[in-house]
């Protein structure tokens, strides 16, 4: 009896340790990513309409291998019903602070070469043709091409200290899109479409060198 009894608390033991350890895994010690729940539209000194979204680091540890993904949501370009899932940009960032932000902006002519190549028959000839010119390509423009298209960022990052993942994702249309560029460590916008006073605050974070080009 006693050894019957003795199993029984081992086995309720280890369940009991094991759904402890879930939960200081999944919930106390998973990063907490936040995207900003509207996109960035603003100009910088050469007057080239920009759009950007903005991840943020809202854990209370710093996360590492970040992966994001940009995708847009574009139904009945192929086949009526159909919604197309367009790649835009990939990237990855190797660490994240805690309290820290990312962000980048989103330019359809960025897809990669395959991704044209497999949609290039179903685009307008005008988006086509900046494509081959590797010119810029509005946001706006890219998403009125099918009535419905949204656009998707998804994020992944890992707990730089428990090694847990987490996975977060926001969808944005046209009502999503706001004027002004994203003011320092927040979601809130400048509410102006020019920001060329506030260049400091309007970079993607991977391009310092535009504080004096202008480049994107």
């Amino acid at each position: 009896m006693n050894l019957l009894i003795g199993i029984v608390t081992g086995v309720v033991t280890g369940v009991l340790a094991s759904a402890l350890f879930w939960l200081w895994q999944a919930k106390l010690m998973r990063p907490r990513m936040a995207i900003c729940p509207t996109l960035a539209k603003y100009a910088l000194s050469d007057r080239q309409t920009r759009y950007q979204f903005k991840i943020l680091n809202v854990g209370r540890r710093p996360v590492a291998d970040v992966r994001v993904w940009v995708r847009v949501l574009m139904p009945g370009l192929v086949k009526a019903g159909t919604p197309e899932v367009i790649n835009i940009l990939e990237f990855e960032r190797p660490w994240i602070a805690k309290g820290g932000s990312h962000r980048r902006r989103i330019n359809p002519s960025h897809m990669p070469d395959d991704t044209r190549r497999s949609y290039q028959k179903y685009f307008p000839t005008k988006i086509n043709e900046l494509l081959r010119a590797g010119q810029a390509i509005d946001l706006v423009d890219f998403l009125k091409i099918r009535e419905g298209s949204t656009l998707r960022v998804e994020v992944a990052a890992t707990d730089a200290f428990s090694g847990a993942r987490a996975y977060v994702q926001q969808l944005f249309g046209l009502d999503d899109i706001k004027e002004g560029a994203f003011l320092k460590n927040s979601c809130s916008q400048s509410g102006r479409f020019d920001d060329a006073a506030d260049l400091h605050e309007a970079l993607d974070d991977e391009n310092p060198e535009q504080l004096t080009s202008g480049r994107s």
